[in-house]
């Protein structure tokens, strides 16, 4: 038998979502420090490949980020009645609401805590 989702207060979703947010524009910003750092002169071009392949790594991790604070504003919304259920809520049964865990383990300045 599928267990039922968690109810979350609307305001944890919207720190969620905010913090989602905020760690996807923190990992835009580290894209594009890397990406400027591969274009450097006077570096090796094995070093510029590796710089380039952090700053799509942090570009890629910036999407997701922003991609899961969208999926949780609409399972908030879906939640609220204003989509209407999608998947197996057959009958209407279960509007989700998920927990979004956004705590990627950093600080601002991109420190491991």
């Amino acid at each position: 038998m599928r267990s039922l989702p968690s109810i979350v207060p609307a305001d944890r979703f919207d720190r969620n979502i905010a913090e989602c947010r905020e760690h996807a524009d923190h990992y835009k910003r580290l894209s594009d420090h890397y990406k400027r750092l591969s274009s450097a002169s006077g570096i090796s071009k094995d070093r510029a490949a590796a710089l380039k392949n952090i700053a799509r790594t942090y570009v890629g991790l910036a999407g997701q980020l922003d991609r899961l604070a969208s999926l949780a504003r609409n399972e908030q919304r879906q939640g609220a009645g204003l989509l209407a259920p999608s998947g197996d809520t057959a009958q209407g049964q279960g509007q989700l609401h998920v927990k979004v865990p956004c705590d990627v383990g950093g600080d601002a300045t991109g420190k491991l805590r």
